[in-house]
């Protein structure tokens, strides 16, 4: 590692052994949890994709029946579990799946991939083991009764799905065919666009109804746009290693908050993030971050990983800065996901046999944002500037300089509701708000909003120690309207 990871203050952090089997109790200060049990094996976890309002998740796990010895040869039981409250605690859930009007259990399933439906139904992909069949079923009842989505080009020639993702009704599927997209909840599918198998867990991610990534049998992450039916290599290696392949997670709220990442774990700080909905994208410094083995992403910014060292870092700002939150989590580690409610992310973390849940606690965010049509004032010489009708001091005032209106950076970004970073070494100040990044350096007339370079007609200059940016341009990248009051001497902001 290149740097030594801080660990966070004012940060609430819970970690639990999830309560489907009894636990251990904490491992003392490093606030992990021993491994007592060796009959089973958590093999995947599912987020539900309103999990702020049902708090639902789906785990599978790998156990030996109560009749079969572990010494036997016969194949581990796939147990579904489910919890109602966030993966606090858990329930096993009996489950069938028809096929031609029998119900086979759970030892006569093998599961491959499971996703989540608007209407509150679940599709999950697999294949009998007694027939080697192929299957796509749905679940209306939580996760009991399943029944077979058959009639259709793959699963008539018993085509393996091995990976699912949604995004409302449409489906995105990896047949060992190759991908095929679904607009009917997966009755019916495309012929392949991608002649691929992406048998790989996290090869693709959707990130709205017609846009999603996927990584190629070369390593190459791709960019899709459906509706014109078009592919862009976006010029990002993610092949990892022959042990363990890259990944691409995505997270949104919506288009101007969105954030997609891929990583590849074969290269110091592999991360590469996008804020604009895959136009472009940033690799993490390696000066900051080492190698990681896995990640999640949430909407805000807000990205998980896991080092080598089993310690779980968090980004709250797109990958630009790094924390530490815990040390050492036992077992290898599988996978991570996560699920943002309120002010908390979710977090959860698969190793080999075990299931660890955290709450991260969102940073507290600058209060100053604008509220809607409320007008920000700075005044050229005052040392104070207003919101509405109310006054806020500054230690240091607004000034004219070639025709230009320039304002103490720090206030411009409390009032802007963007967080403000200074790289002394650089001498570049960074301001970002959601999914939006503003970079501007020292005497230089470029402003570079989300990786993009503009050229402008004035300088951020520096002075008695102040960073001093035009107001004009800064304001603007945030989506805000600048006027000039000549008379008055007054910039007027307006969202």
């Amino acid at each position: 590692m290149k740097n030594m990871w801080r660990y966070s203050k004012g940060i609430i952090i819970t970690i639990m052994l999830l309560i489907v089997f009894p636990f251990s109790a904490w491992a003392g200060e490093t606030q992990q949890c021993k491994i007592v049990l060796s009959s089973y094996q958590v093999l995947n976890v599912f987020i539900s994709p309103n999990f702020a309002a049902d708090k639902t998740v789906f785990a599978f796990i790998e156990e030996y029946p109560d009749y079969q010895s572990k010494a036997s040869n016969l194949p581990k039981e796939k147990v579904l579990c489910r919890s109602r409250d966030g993966g606090v605690t858990w329930e096993k859930i009996k489950w069938y799946v028809k096929d031609n009007n029998v119900y086979k259990n759970s030892m006569d399933v093998l599961p491959f991939d499971m996703t989540f439906m608007p209407d509150g139904s679940l599709l999950l992909a697999g294949q009998f083991r007694d027939t080697n069949k192929y299957f796509l079923c749905y679940s209306k009842d939580g996760g009991g009764k399943w029944e077979t989505l058959e009639e259709n080009q793959y699963f008539e020639q018993n085509i393996p799905l091995y990976n699912l993702e949604t995004e409302g009704n449409n489906l995105l599927g990896a047949f060992n065919s190759g991908l095929a997209v679904s607009k009917d909840g997966g009755e019916t599918w495309s012929n392949a666009i991608l002649p691929t198998a992406l048998t790989e867990d996290g090869a693709l991610t959707v990130l709205d109804a017609n846009t999603f990534f996927v990584i190629n049998s070369g390593g190459n992450l791709l960019a899709r746009d459906d509706e014109k039916g078009k592919w862009r290599d976006t010029g990002i290696s993610l092949y990892g290693t022959v042990s363990q392949k890259g990944k691409v997670t995505a997270a949104s709220t919506s288009a101007e908050d969105s954030i997609i990442v891929g990583f590849n774990p074969a290269i110091t700080a592999g991360i590469y993030v996008s804020k604009d909905n895959g136009e472009n994208w940033k690799k993490c410094d390696d000066n900051v971050l080492g190698r990681v083995l896995n990640l999640t992403a949430a909407p805000g910014g807000y990205i998980f990983a896991v080092t080598p060292e089993k310690n779980l870092l968090v980004s709250s700002n797109y990958g630009t800065d790094w924390e530490a939150l815990t040390t050492k989590i036992f077992g290898e580690i599988k996978d991570i996901k996560c699920a943002a409610s309120g002010n908390t992310i979710v977090v959860l973390v698969v190793t080999n046999d075990n299931l660890y849940r955290m709450e991260y606690q969102k940073p507290q965010q600058n209060q100053n944002t604008v509220p809607a049509n409320t007008t920000i004032k700075f005044i050229v010489g005052r040392n104070s500037y207003t919101v509405g009708e109310n006054a806020i001091g500054m230690d240091a005032a607004s000034f004219l300089e070639n025709e230009r209106m320039y304002v103490p950076v720090r206030y411009l970004g409390n009032a802007l509701g963007a967080t403000i970073k200074w790289d002394e070494g650089t001498q570049t100040v960074t301001l970002y708000k959601g999914s939006v990044e503003v970079n501007l350096v020292i005497n230089n007339n470029e402003i570079i909003v989300n990786g993009q370079s503009k050229n402008i007609d004035t300088v951020p200059i520096e002075r008695s120690g102040r960073v001093y940016i035009p107001a004009r341009f800064v304001a603007e990248a945030f989506g805000y309207q600048v006027a000039w009051d000549e008379e008055t001497e007054t910039v007027n902001v307006t969202k």
